[in-house]
This record gives structure tokens, sequence and C-alpha cells, in this order.
């Protein structure tokens, strides 16, 4: 699919694909180590489980269960598919540092391979640095936090890529519109929706409110505004078919949606430490924002 320039020079593709390999395989190795972790992980695996042996409906947003269940037959992995999550989890992982290398060398063209590596496996491990506890946080304050990597939530690690490359074809678009990355940006909203929505509910408005800025032309806003119809459309049939069908619901329990900003976050930190939490998750592209970074083109 044609979406303008490419990720790497051909130079740098099979640099960039064994970094990703070794990233991939060290990321197996981390999921095969916390298999006995009580983790979202095992229990989409039981889930999957469930679903494929008939015992449980599937849910509509089916497609990490499905991708887990097919794995789990070409590889023979017919118990609790837990090597089928590692797999398709650490693919993921690896997928992720391969767009991650990619970027790292648009922002910095004259940069050296290792140098590109050595900062993609840094973005690998990090987290908000803790500057919190200079000012009292407390312990909980790690919980309030938004890290750029969890190994906790299976469908969340599987979101990761497709969520990556719908922003940088996004960004893309944003500075230099293309009618060829429209149909691009919105298959991945709706492959990335019918995994797990949460990205959308990001991207979404962080769009609209480019495209309302930015737009200077009905069409323009149109052409751009494609992608969240596609995906407000899918996310609305979900919304009916979860919360109101209770179809393929992986909760016994009757669920719905509430609104109410800072609700579940002040449950796992106080209150009064959730903006010190903003501040940190978002340090690193508030100080590349705030310093005026431009990428060299």
């Amino acid at each position: 699919m044609a979406t303008g320039r490419p990720l790497y020079p051909a130079r740098d593709q099979t640099a960039a694909l064994l970094f990703s390999a070794c990233i991939a395989a060290l990321s197996f190795a981390i999921f095969w180590s916390i298999g006995d972790v009580a983790t979202d992980n095992a229990e989409h695996s039981e889930t999957a489980v469930k679903i494929w042996a008939g015992d449980a409906d599937w849910p509509p947003n089916f497609l990490y269960f499905a991708l887990l269940g097919l794995l789990g037959k070409m590889v023979g992995d017919t118990g609790e598919l837990v090597t089928s999550s590692c797999i398709l989890l650490a693919f993921a992982v690896g997928a992720k540092a391969y767009l991650t290398y990619g970027l790292l060398g648009e922002l910095a063209p004259g940069s050296q391979r290792a140098t590109r590596a050595a900062t993609a496996l840094a973005l690998l491990v990090c987290f908000p640095i803790p500057v919190a506890f200079l000012v009292g946080a407390t312990l909980s304050y790690f919980l309030g936090n938004i890290p750029p990597n969890v190994w906790h939530n299976s469908t969340t690690i599987f979101l990761m890529p497709l969520a990556l490359s719908a922003f940088v074809l996004q960004v893309r678009d944003f500075d230099e519109a293309s009618t060829r990355r429209v149909p691009a940006i919105m298959v991945l909203i709706v492959i990335g929706i019918v995994v797990k929505p949460s990205f959308f509910f990001a991207y979404a408005p962080a769009t609209l409110v480019w495209l309302a800025f930015a737009s200077r032309q009905a069409g323009q806003l149109i052409k751009g505004s494609v992608p969240i119809i596609a995906g407000g459309v899918v996310t609305a049939v979900l919304y009916v078919l979860i919360y109101h069908l209770q179809q393929g619901s992986l909760h016994d329990q009757a669920s719905g949606v509430s609104i109410g900003p800072f609700a579940v976050w002040s449950r796992v930190m106080p209150a009064a430490e959730i903006p010190l939490a903003i501040i940190s998750s978002f340090l690193a592209p508030l100080t590349y924002i705030v310093l005026g970074f431009r990428p060299n083109r």
C-alpha cells in the first residue's frame, strides 16, 4: 500500500529487521518469564481457549483472540496458548521496535545505526522518570503514570504497532496531504479498534482539533475526517454489541460506560499527585516541544 516516502532507506532495511528480530527474541524471553504472574496476558489466553473451544462467545473486539487461536493451531500449542501468546506479543514488540528505529532515523538522518539501535533499546525499557519523589510523592505515584511500554496487557501490547503506524501516517499526512494515505490510515484505525479501541479515543479528538485549525478548505477537513468517521462507526457498533447487547462480554456482570474525569486515576493514586503523573509521563515529548526541536529533513 503506497503511503508516501519509505520509513527506511533501502540500505537500512537489513539493520532494522535484524534489530527488531533481536528485540522480539528478548521480548519473548520476558513474556515467557512472567508467564506465571497474574496479568491480563494469562487471562486473555484463557479467554481465547474458551472461545475456540466453544465455551464462550466471540467478543466484538475479536482480532487478538482470533489470531492467538490461529497461531496456537499453527504451532501445535493446544494447551493454554501460553507459547502462542509469547510469540504473538514478541512479534508486536518487534514490530514496534522496527518502527521506532526508522523514526529515529528520520529525526536524525545522519546518526549511526548503532546509535539508533541503542536509543530504541533504551526506549524499550523507558519509564517515566520518578522526579515526583523529589517533592514527596507516595509509592502509589508509580501506578498512576502512563508508561510508553507495558508488559501486563496483551491487547494493549498488540495494539501498539498498529497505533504507532497510524500515528506516523497521520503526521505525514499533516505535513503533506496525500489521498493515498487516507485508506491506509483508515484500515489501521479500524483494525486497531477491533483489537482494542483505546488508541482511537485519543486519536479522534486530537486529529479533529488539528484538522479544524489547519484545514483551509472544507474538502481538506472532510478528507482528513474519513478515518475518524470510519473509526467512529466501528466503535459505535462495538459499543452497542458489547454494552447494550452484551455480545461476547468477557465479564459475568453487566457492564457499561460512564464519564468521570480522573475517576479511575484517583483510585490508584492520591488525586493531588495526578498533575505530577501527567507532567512526568509526558516529560520527554513536553521537553521536545518546549525546546523547539525539529527533525532534520
